[in-house]
Formats: C-alpha cells, sequence, structure tokens
C-alpha cells in the first residue's frame, strides 16, 4: 500500500485535503493473517462456496435490510458471473484494516478507512479518494 489516501469535501471542493495514511493491523496477527490470505485466494478465484461458508448466519448486509446468507446471496447476485461481490470484496481485503473490540468480541474492520477515518469530519459529507498520486 504505497498510496495515501485523500479526504474531500463532497460540498466544497475548495476545503482543504487531508491525508489518512493506510494501516494494516492484520499482520500482526499470524492466524488472522492465515485467514484473511485463504480469503483472498478464494475472491480471486471466485469460490462462492467457501466465502458463503464463512458467513455469520446473522451476516448485517445493508442499512436496511434483515440480513441473513440468503439476503446476502441474493443481494450480491453471488451466483452470477457479473457479480459485483467479487472486485469489491477483493478491494476491501487488501486495503488493510484495524483491531477493535466491542463488548467481549475482537473484531477487524476492514478497510483501514472506516476506523482510521477523521472523527470531527462527518462520513455522509466527506470522502475518502483511494489511488495512486493523487492530487
Amino acid at each position: 500500500m504505497s498510496f495515501a489516501i485523500l479526504l474531500a469535501s463532497i460540498n466544497v471542493s475548495a476545503q482543504k485535503e487531508r491525508q489518512v495514511f493506510p494501516v494494516d493491523e492484520g499482520k500482526k496477527n499470524a492466524s488472522f493473517e492465515s485467514f484473511r490470505e485463504k480469503l483472498i485466494e478464494a475472491v480471486k478465484k471466485r469460490d462462492a462456496k467457501y466465502v458463503v461458508g464463512i458467513l455469520d448466519p446473522a451476516i448485517l448486509n445493508s442499512f436496511g435490510g434483515d440480513g441473513g446468507i440468503e439476503e446476502f446471496k441474493e443481494m450480491w447476485k453471488i451466483d452470477s458471473p457479473a457479480s459485483e461481490l467479487w472486485d469489491e470484496l477483493l478491494i476491501v481485503l487488501t486495503n488493510g484494516g484495524s483491531f477493535f473490540k466491542e463488548e467481549k468480541n475482537n473484531l477487524f474492520c476492514a478497510p483501514y478507512s472506516f476506523k482510521q477515518f477523521p472523527k470531527d469530519l462527518d462520513a455522509f459529507e466527506y470522502q475518502l479518494i483511494f489511488d495512486n498520486n493523487v492530487n
């Protein structure tokens, strides 16, 4: 990850840019890193059986849905050759992340931009731009 992320306002293009640098804490945990590498390989192969097999039965797929594996398969059209899941998931899995605790659970948030987003900015009014040599 040799690129920087620029933060730009959707509404006011003249605002000053801010940078959010990549973070990948996943490499610090050998067990997690092994799991992630297997998942990345499955995604590259478009292995729907593997991906569906590791999903939490209570997966939440959007802000308004009921969740669950069937909704996930329907939403992502996982059996379609044109499914956008594979490209989107590969971006998420290969752009770092960070560990955090929620109640008694140790969780990993990917991509890193969700946990690294500046707390003083509204995520619905500002965007992160991912690319090399962004000006």
